[in-house]
């Protein structure tokens, strides 16, 4: 995956977000464009874990509100797009 694929301003791959950037890249080869908000939440809350356990996100997906499940859409997006580009379709 490349940082021309991630939400404006989020897309440098080295420093703090390269371990969460390298999670999402084994989601785009493992789902490929089956690739849903739940896992890259839980991609997400794996990395997260390690970083800051007590963050207040590191709940089960459907356990967020609305507004803080919609900011992993931009991942999702991002992750089926460079599946797309590289024809990986992924398992459902």
């Amino acid at each position: 995956m490349s940082s021309r694929q991630f939400p404006s301003g989020r897309g440098e791959m080295r420093g703090p977000l390269e371990g969460l950037f390298l999670l999402y890249a084994v989601l785009m080869r493992a789902k490929g464009e089956h690739v849903t908000d739940v896992d890259v939440h839980d991609a997400w809350a794996a990395w997260t874990e390690m970083r800051n356990p007590d963050h207040a996100a590191l709940v089960p997906f459907e356990a967020l509100d609305e507004a803080t499940q919609r900011q992993d859409l931009p991942y999702v997006e991002a992750i089926r797009a460079a599946a797309g580009e590289r024809g990986v379709p992924g398992a459902p």
